[in-house]
C-alpha cells in the first residue's frame, strides 16, 4: 500500500514508510490530479498549469519527464490512470491519499450536520454523533496546509478551501463536544482553530467560554490577553467590544449572594464554582486572614506570596480574592504573558 502525504508535507511513501519521492513538481502533479479526482485532465492542460513560461513542445516534454517518474514511483498502481490525452486519479485501496480521507470525512460530517440542523432525520441524536466522528476523523487527517511551501495559482485556492472547511469542522467540533460533556475535546478544536485563524477573534471567544465551563477562568483571561497581543501586534487593533464584554462578563462572574462581615475569617473552600477544599497552607491561609481583617479597618497593607512554580500560590490568593470580592471590595487584577509586542 502506498500513502501520499499533502497535507502539511509532500511525501509519498510506501507501507514501510520508506520514502519513493519527494519531488515538488512529481507531488503537485499528483495533488492536482488528487483535487480533481476521477475527472481526466487533458495533458496540453497540465502542460500549461505547470510550465506556463515554457513552449507547448518543451511543456509536453516536460510532462512526459515528470509522468516517467511518477510510473517508477508508482509502479503498477491503478490509482494514476494515464491515456495518450489525458490523466486521471482514481481512488484505489492500495493508495491511500490524506487529501481524499480529508475531503470524504469532512463531506459526511458537513451533510450529517446539516441534516441535524433541519430536523430531517428522525433520530437527530444519531445524526450528531456521526456528524461528530466524521468531524474528528477528517480533522485527524488534515495535517497542515496543501503542499507547504508551493506557489501555484491553482494550488493557493484548493489550499484556502481545504483550510476553510477544517475551520468549519473545528467549530463543528467545539459546538457539538459540550453537549457530550467532552468539554477538553472541544478546548483541543479550539485551540487547533486559532492556530490555523489566529486573527479571527471568533475563535478566542468560542475558547473563553469552554475555558469559563470547565473552571478556568484564569486561563480563559489569559486567552483574552493573548489574543489582544497577536491583535496589537499584527493589525494594531484592539479586540472587538464583543470580545471585551465576553472577559467583563467572565470576570463578573459569582455564585453566592450572602455578603460576609469583613471580620469572618478566610473560608477553605473556593466560592463560586464548586472545587475541592484547600488542603493544608493552614499558616499562610491565616497570614492572610489577619492582613484582610487589619486591611478592611482602613489600614494599608500588602502581602506578597512566593514560592516555586506550582506550589499553590494562586489556589491560596483565590481564596481571599474570593472572599474580598463577596465583601464588595473593589479588586484589580493583573496578570504577566509574553509577547513580542508593545503592551
Amino acid at each position: 500500500m502506498l500513502h501520499v502525504a499533502l497535507l502539511g508535507e509532500q511525501v509519498i511513501t510506501d507501507a514501510a514508510g520508506v520514502v519513493r519521492t519527494r519531488a515538488p513538481r512529481a507531488v503537485a502533479l499528483v495533488a492536482f490530479l488528487v483535487l480533481h479526482a476521477g475527472v481526466p485532465q487533458s495533458r496540453q492542460r497540465l502542460a500549461t498549469l505547470f510550465w506556463p513560461d515554457s513552449s507547448d513542445a518543451q511543456a509536453l516534454t516536460n510532462l512526459r519527464r515528470e509522468l516517467h517518474h511518477l510510473r517508477s514511483v508508482l509502479p503498477g498502481e491503478a490509482a494514476l490512470v494515464v491515456t495518450g490525452k489525458d490523466l486521471c486519479w482514481q481512488d484505489t485501496d492500495s493508495c491511500v491519499v490524506d487529501v481524499r480521507t480529508f475531503q470524504r470525512a469532512s463531506e459526511r460530517a458537513l451533510a450529517a450536520a446539516a441534516g441535524e440542523d433541519s430536523g430531517a432525520s428522525a433520530a437527530g441524536g444519531a445524526s450528531g454523533e456521526h456528524a461528530l466522528s466524521y468531524a474528528t476523523a477528517a480533522v485527524a487527517a488534515y495535517g497542515g496546509e496543501l503542499l507547504p511551501g508551493g506557489y501555484y495559482d491553482w494550488l493557493l485556492a484548493a489550499r484556502a478551501e481545504l483550510e476553510d472547511r477544517c475551520v468549519a469542522l473545528l467549530d463543528l467540533i467545539a459546538r457539538t463536544r459540550p453537549r457530550t460533556s467532552d468539554l477538553s475535546a472541544a478546548v483541543n478544536s479550539a485551540k487547533r482553530r486559532i492556530a490555523l485563524r489566529p486573527l479571527e477573534e471568533v475563535g478566542y471567544r468560542t475558547l473563553m467560554e469552554l475555558q469559563a465551563e470547565l473552571g478556568e477562568r484564569a486561563s480563559a483571561v489569559s486567552t483574552y490577553h493573548h489574543c489582544a497581543s497577536v491583535l496589537e501586534r499584527e493589525l494594531g487593533v484592539e479586540p472587538d467590544p464583543i470580545t471585551r464584554a465576553l472577559l467583563t462578563r467572565l470576570l463578573k462572574q459569582t455564585a453566592p449572594t450572602e455578603v460576609p462581615q469583613p471580620s469572618a475569617p478566610i473560608a477553605t473552600a473556593r466560592f463560586g464554582r464548586p472545587a475541592a477544599r484547600l488542603i493544608g497552607r493552614s499558616a499562610e491561609l491565616e497570614a492572610l486572614s489577619r492582613s484582610w481583617q487589619v486591611a478592611v479597618t482602613g489600614l494599608p497593607r500588602l502581602a506578597l506570596v512566593r514560592g516555586d512554580a506550582g506550589v499553590g500560590k494562586t489556589r491560596l490568593v483565590s481564596e481571599l480574592v474570593e472572599v474580598a470580592r463577596l465583601s464588595q471590595a473593589v479588586l484589580a487584577t493583573a496578570q504577566c504573558f509574553g509577547t513580542s509586542g508593545r503592551l
